[in-house]
């Protein structure tokens, strides 16, 4: 999961002892958000509530297996657009009168 670590040092460290790909899940805290890194094996990222569903299907087989395919794009789906966790969101934190700007693009 996220969270102490970097992403792609989890990644390489899967690697290193053998994995041939990586899930990376979010913690609570981080949600929905997710990270767009470069891969070396396959790999994808989930959102906290998918981790948990992950972890039930783990514990509820005694063979689980997942298989990752190739990305896709996906035209007219829902939710978009999001918004990066970086992005500026909400009023200043400095004068909350002031409101910070947000591009969204889709």
């Amino acid at each position: 999961m996220r969270g102490e670590g970097g992403r792609i040092r989890k990644e390489l460290e899967v690697e290193r002892a053998g994995g041939v790909g990586f899930i990376l899940g979010n913690n609570e805290l981080l949600g929905n958000d997710l990270s767009s890194d470069a891969h070396f094996i396959p790999s994808t990222q989930v959102s906290y509530h998918n981790v948990l569903k992950l972890i039930h299907y783990i514990n509820s087989s005694s063979n689980p297996m997942v298989y990752i395919l190739p990305e896709i794009t996906v035209m007219n789906t829902k939710p978009a657009p999001s918004v990066a966790s970086f992005s500026s969101k909400g009023s200043s934190v400095i004068d909350p009168n002031i409101l910070k700007v947000t591009l969204h693009y889709i």
